[in-house]
C-alpha cells in the first residue's frame, strides 16, 4: 500500500527533546484521528501543537525539518507516496487512505525516535 522512507536518521535530540517530540507527534495524531482542522501532519504541528503548547513549538519545527528531509523534495506525503509506488485502495476514499498513511507515518516516526532512547530511561 505505502512505503516508509528510505532510512533517514531521526534528529539528534536530548532525552527531554525526545519526550517533547513524542508528545507533539502524539497530539498531532490525535487531531488527525479526530479529523480536526487540517489533514496534514505539518499543519497539525505548527497550527495546533506549537500554538497551544508553546513549549513544544521549537520541537515541532525540528520535526517538520525531519519530515521535509524524509519527503526528499516532494511537497506532500501524497506526492511522495504517489511517486514511490503508492496504490490507492478502491474501498476507501483518498482522504481516508491518506489519513491512514499519515497516521502510519507518525507511528513510524515515534518508533524511530524511540529507538534513540537510552535503555536506562
Amino acid at each position: 500500500m505505502y512505503r516508509y522512507p528510505t532510512r533517514v536518521a531521526a534528529p539528534r535530540l536530548t532525552p527531554a527533546e525526545t519526550d517533547q517530540a513524542l508528545q507533539a507527534l502524539s497530539l498531532a495524531a490525535q487531531r488527525l484521528t479526530a479529523g480536526q482542522d487540517s489533514p496534514y501532519i505539518c499543519d497539525q504541528l505548527t497550527e495546533y501543537v506549537g500554538v497551544t503548547r508553546p513549549r513544544l513549538e521549537s520541537t515541532c519545527y525540528v520535526l517538520m525539518d525531519w519530515i521535509k528531509e524524509l519527503l526528499r523534495g516532494k511537497r506532500s506525503l501524497y506526492e511522495y507516496n504517489r511517486t514511490t509506488s503508492f496504490d490507492v485502495r478502491a474501498d476507501v476514499s483518498l482522504y481516508e487512505e491518506m489519513q491512514e498513511v499519515r497516521l502510519a507515518w507518525i507511528d513510524w516516526m515515534i518508533k524511530e525516535l524511540g529507538n534513540d532512547i537510552p535503555e536506562s530511561r
